[in-house]
């Protein structure tokens, strides 16, 4: 996404889905070894379900700032704090566009 790649920031936006569908799998998994006998598997599931949670959050910020290098291209001109911020609602419309083209064979 640094370089301001398209099409790496829309997989990224796009990965929501995939994510949870990862996440749910790893914590019916985590439940399902809660029932074992281990001496210690109470502390292992509370570090492995933060963890889990921790990779989603971590998820959500990378799927925000591909929004912004899909709608403004590479962030890597300037400063940090410089240039305009981009709110969720007003990244819509490119997001659509573009799934509208990929669908209809075109590229962005």
């Amino acid at each position: 996404m640094r370089d301001g790649d398209q099409a790496a920031a829309f997989e990224a936006v796009e990965s929501k889905t995939e994510l949870n569908n990862l996440a749910d799998k790893a914590t019916s998994h985590l439940a399902k070894r809660l029932v074992a006998y281990e001496p210690n598997r109470l502390a292992a599931f509370k570090l492995e379900t933060d963890f889990i949670e921790n990779m989603k959050r971590v998820h959500a910020l990378t799927r925000r700032i591909a929004r912004v290098v899909f709608v403004e291209g590479p962030i890597n001109e300037g400063p940090i704090n410089e240039g305009p911020m981009v709110e969720e609602a007003n990244v819509a419309g490119p997001v659509a566009a573009y799934r509208a083209d990929e669908h209809a064979g075109g590229t962005a």
